[in-house]
């Protein structure tokens, strides 16, 4: 559901040292929404990939794409 519940992908991003994440997953809602929240809390710029994340519909993956946007993602 968040890619950084796993710290394996914690640690990868910081060994990066780089402020800027594209992020693109397969659920828009859910698993795009909660890890750029995340990471957006945790200081990142964050950008998502909207045409390669999908929903299970149009409107939830609206939606999930308007609150990253809210919180200050780029898409």
């Amino acid at each position: 559901m968040n890619s950084l519940y796993s710290a394996e992908c914690v640690t990868a991003v910081k060994e990066t040292a780089r402020r800027n994440l594209v992020i693109a997953v397969f659920g828009t809602e859910v698993c795009l929404t909660m890890s750029a929240l995340q990471v957006l809390a945790d200081g990142y710029f964050v950008c998502a990939v909207e045409d390669t994340s999908g929903g299970m519909s149009a409107g939830p993956h609206r939606a999930g794409l308007r609150r990253i946007a809210q919180a200050g993602a780029c898409r």
